[in-house]
């Protein structure tokens, strides 16, 4: 099973319905980039003195043209790296999250001379302020949100200002710019922008906030003065612990496992030490190392801990994040060691791309997934490699939870096969290495189409979660066959979802759908919501113009199907456990009495319906007009919320609460039922 959904990180998914706000917008996360006045993607070049405040990143790019005389940083420049590279990671998803936010006020051509009030604002093209001075009034509430979706260009014309009124603070105010800003010369403005190409201050320009570009260059020209400052606005959140391993309350703890602890945004690693992370049993210190690389501190004890026994690990508000915020609240978790070592050697149980995988595209980046929590030391270039023959090709490792990512510096050649590797420095946190090097092979698209005939497999359309038809209108479906696509390509958000990728469309019943991911052998995509009712519809594709014999396909009301971690259809589940958004794994089991969020899809109609390709919204949520049962362990569970995931298509969720009388396992059995029909077994581990 492929890619069901480009990147969805389930953590971002389980937050969005579990805490649905009740105010008109939230504030978009910046994750490392709260700490950056300026992030480029090529080239950040400042002309006329003046002074920065805060970081500046490039990433891939690494030129940094400070001026004659040279601005003044009051940050540090991070031109290539880790650092940067996280700062652009962030951006993605940062950006993604504004494009994406649903139901806005729809502006046009020029908004001078306009005041405004806390929301989310789009242009289906270009905007700009240039008749007048743009307001914009929080009415008195200093955490209202402003956000302007822009589909291309922004331009402000020399002069011309945004205003803060009632209260509005720049932290919260976010420009998404779907291509280039331009400021003209003495304009100010306020707030985030985020283009997915460049920014362009000219003379004497001011920006209150950030000037963050994702493939671009960011120009700054001074004026030749001190009050042309790209300033850093405070950060609306502070970091906070999102996960731990072992996880809080976790029981037969390896003894000679090292500690780790992940935050919510890259941190000041002088600030993480031995005096703010630390491990005690009972009122006793233990000592030990303290590490940190990417958003992940280390704990490592000097000597094994002590058999079945209680520790407690500690975060004070001592660690602060790159722009010297401390940790919201000291955070301190328990758990229990075993009486053993972890001697099993960890696996790369996936890969993206898949091994033999053909017409991958060239701007992807390259992920491995481990069997369990590794050292994230051992994580790095030296260890997850990708070479082109004998060619070693270049780029930057990060690290999170059980996935290594490669991010190559430059976009990879077309129709050109390459190799990668992880190799047997890569262990886990009780030292363990991979009990042999890891390599795959992928071959990237190329320019020259196909014009073979696409086929679609007879009986080939089935739930993407379980694998098994018949499919439901509105959820999301695995369509395999031959030729279906030219290469590999995955759609991106914001939705809504394209309908043709990989020179490749499908029509299903009369009507297009809007497609996830596309490959030569395997398709997914959403069965479009208005065939809702059928029983059957024709299935065809057209790839590179040239079109397929049509399949019949069965559709029904409901037909669940639960997602497994490795996308298989079974084994371990995507089951999150509330509120830590960790998967219900062993290591991080779910607890009795506690709550899961179930990832699935198939469960049918839905109150608040989105068009079909779009995004279900967080507020209203699309609740599923069946209740769904839900058994653990093979007692009933408590359903608290059944429905659409806010902010994807097609995706469901449901949250449940785990039975107290289930017993405590590493593979405990959960299924979903709704309209007498039963889905997939997956497994979770409880505690």
């Amino acid at each position: 099973m492929k890619n069901f959904y480009a990147c969805v990180r389930l953590s971002v998914v389980f937050a969005a319905a579990m805490s649905a706000s009740a105010t008109l917008q939230t504030a978009v996360a910046l994750g490392s980039n709260s700490a950056f006045a300026v992030v480029a993607g090529t080239t950040v070049t400042v002309t006329g003195a003046g002074t920065i405040t805060g970081n500046i990143g490039i990433f891939p790019g690494s030129a940094f043209v400070p001026g004659v005389p040279a601005v003044t940083v009051k940050g540090t420049v991070f031109a290539g790296g880790t650092v940067a590279a996280q700062a652009q990671a962030d951006l993605t998803t940062a950006f993604n999250d504004a494009a994406g936010r649903q139901t806005p006020v729809i502006v046009a051509g020029n908004i001078g001379g306009q005041t405004l009030t806390p929301g989310l604002y789009k242009s289906t093209s270009s905007l700009a302020i240039s008749s007048g001075d743009l307001t914009l009034d929080a009415q008195g509430d200093a955490n209202a949100v402003f956000i302007f979706q822009i589909a291309s260009s922004f331009t402000m014309t020399s002069g011309r200002q945004v205003i803060l009124a009632g209260g509005a603070n720049a932290a919260n105010i976010f420009w998404q710019v779907g291509s280039s800003a331009t400021l003209g010369t003495t304009t100010v403005i306020h707030g985030t922008i985020m283009a997915a190409i460049s920014i362009s201050m000219l003379t004497g320009s001011t920006l209150d906030g950030r000037a963050l570009a994702q493939s671009g260059a960011v120009s700054i020209d001074t004026g030749g003065g001190s009050s042309a400052t790209v300033p850093v606005a405070t950060p609306p959140t502070k970091p906070t612990v999102i996960s731990t391993v072992p996880a809080s309350a976790a029981t037969g703890v390896p003894i000679g496992n090292k500690i780790t602890a992940t935050f919510s945004t890259a941190m000041d690693p002088a600030t993480i030490t031995a005096t703010t992370f630390t491990l005690q049993q009972g009122a006793t210190a233990v000592t030990g190392g303290v590490t940190y690389i990417g958003t992940t501190a280390t704990f490592s004890p000097t000597i094994n801990l002590s058999p079945l026994t209680n520790y407690t690990g500690t975060i004070t508000t001592g660690a602060k994040d790159l722009a010297g915020n401390a940790l919201a609240s000291v955070y301190s978790w328990t758990f229990t060691t075993g009486a053993t070592l972890d001697i099993t050697p960890p696996t790369v149980t996936s890969t993206v791309p898949a091994n033999l995988a053909l017409g991958v595209a060239v701007g992807n980046p390259i992920t491995a997934v481990f069997s369990k929590a590794m050292d994230p030391l051992t994580i790095n270039a030296s260890t997850i490699t990708l070479r082109q023959g004998a060619t070693t090709i270049t780029g930057t490792v990060s690290y999170s939870l059980i996935t290594a990512t490669f991010v190559p510096s430059a976009p990879l050649a077309t129709a050109t096969v390459y190799t990668g590797s992880v190799t047997t420095g890569a262990k886990d946190l009780a030292g363990n290495a991979l009990a042999a090097n890891y390599t795959w092979t992928f071959t990237t698209g190329t320019v020259v189409p196909p014009v073979l005939k696409p086929v679609i497999s007879l009986n080939g359309t089935v739930n993407v979660a379980s694998f098994v038809a018949p499919v439901v209108a509105g959820s999301i479906a695995a369509v395999f066959g031959t030729n279906l696509a030219t290469g590999q390509s995955s759609s991106i958000i914001p939705l809504p979802l394209p309908t043709s990728l990989g020179d490749s469309s499908f029509t299903i019943g009369g009507r297009t759908a809007p497609l996830f991911w596309v490959s030569t052998g395997q398709v997914n995509l959403q069965i479009p919501w208005e065939l809702a009712g059928q029983t059957q519809a024709t299935i065809s594709t057209t790839v590179a113009g040239v079109a397929s014999d049509p399949q019949n396909i069965t559709l029904a009301a409901f037909g669940p199907g639960i997602f497994s971690a490795d996308l298989t259809g079974k084994g371990q589940g995507a089951i999150l456990v509330a509120p830590t958004a960790q998967v219900a794994a062993p290591g991080t089991p779910a607890l009795k009495g506690g709550f899961v969020a179930i990832f699935c899809t198939g469960l049918g109609a839905v109150t608040n319906q989105p068009a079909t390709g779009a995004a279900a919204l967080a507020v209203p949520l699309s609740r599923t007009l069946t209740i769904p049962g839900v058994t653990i362990g093979g007692i009933p569970a408590e359903v608290t919320y059944s429905g659409l995931a806010p902010t994807l298509a097609g995706l469901y969720q449901v949250n449940a609460q785990v039975p107290a009388g289930v017993t405590s396992g590493p593979a405990v059995p959960v299924i979903i039922s709704i309209g007498g029909v039963t889905s997939n077994t997956v497994t979770i581990a409880v505690q």
